[in-house]
């Protein structure tokens, strides 16, 4: 049936044991089963070919594409949470609320807010690392 003849013209495109296969084939019909399989054999496994390796390779692109994406993602949402740790310390250490920190606040966060200085350092860090 159809499933043994698919199977047959895998074998032949695959050159499994193809020769096998198209003996009996040559032997009944020596002309139209030359032509047959000589034309089977000279497309088949070379369309088949660049065929496969073509959808493995936009395969690969897409799977590099998609990983690309996901560590921009992942950087931007680190980006934004080390950017609001920082403004948060930096808010803190505005005492008068006036939008600027001031040589006497500075001295403050210096002196007595150390764990925020330390906090504020590592932050500059990561956003410097990330940019």
């Amino acid at each position: 049936g159809i499933g043994s003849a698919m199977l047959t013209l895998l074998q032949i495109a695959t050159y499994d044991d193809w020769t096998a296969t198209a003996m009996p084939i040559l032997d009944k019909h020596p002309i139209t089963g030359l032509l047959f399989i000589g034309t089977y054999l000279m497309v088949v496994p070379f369309t088949l070919l660049p065929l496969v390796t073509a959808i493995l390779t936009n395969h690969s692109i897409q799977t590099v594409q998609q990983d690309s994406n996901r560590r921009h993602s992942e950087q931007e949402k680190r980006w934004a949470t080390v950017k609001e740790e920082l403004e948060q310390i930096l808010k803190a250490a505005d005492t008068n609320d006036d939008g600027d920190i001031s040589k006497e606040e500075l001295h403050e966060l210096w002196h007595t807010k150390k764990h925020s200085l330390r906090e504020a350092r590592t932050c500059l860090r990561e956003l410097c690392s990330l940019a």
